[in-house]
């Protein structure tokens, strides 16, 4: 049981429903990371944090998962793919250690899938580039700006 002090639930806001974030390029940098188990009880991955670094959605958070030290070849080769072009959308080849990667800005593609999950809409990461490449890979498919509100500044400004 925890102890919940004096929390008054009359003195905070409801909880923000976040949409997925719209398909398109965003410029991004990891912002936190941690290694952790698998559901599988032998295996080991890494999870990554992004935050988006400009546009309508600066602030917004992108997580990614990679199967780094999974017991099955397969699926660990196709994280390792995955986090070698990372590296080198972040220009680290040799990293030492996953802190290594962080707060270096990159580029991102999102594209949405139907979760096989939850059997609802995702943003999963389609590709990933250098800041340099950023721009040209963004002129081709931007990320959409956020709709219109009421005037309020968005939650995660």
């Amino acid at each position: 049981m925890a102890d919940l002090g004096n929390f008054n639930a009359n003195e905070h806001e409801d909880m923000v429903d976040f949409d997925i974030l719209p398909q398109g390029w965003y410029m991004v940098a990891i912002t936190k990371d941690e290694q952790r188990d698998c559901k599988d009880g032998q295996s080991k991955g890494l999870n990554l944090e992004m935050t988006v670094l400009d546009g309508n959605f600066k602030g917004r958070k992108v997580f990614n998962w990679l199967n780094l030290w999974h017991v099955k070849q397969k699926v660990k080769a196709i994280s390792e793919r995955e986090f070698a072009t990372i590296c080198r959308a972040v220009n680290i080849i040799n990293p030492r250690n996953s802190e290594q990667l962080q707060n270096v800005p990159f580029g991102i593609e999102l594209k949405h899938k139907k979760s096989s999950y939850s059997g609802e809409m995702e943003a999963i990461i389609k590709a990933y580039c250098s800041e340099k490449e950023f721009t040209s890979k963004a002129s081709t498919n931007p990320a959409p700006t956020a709709p219109a509100t009421n005037n309020e500044p968005a939650p995660w400004s």
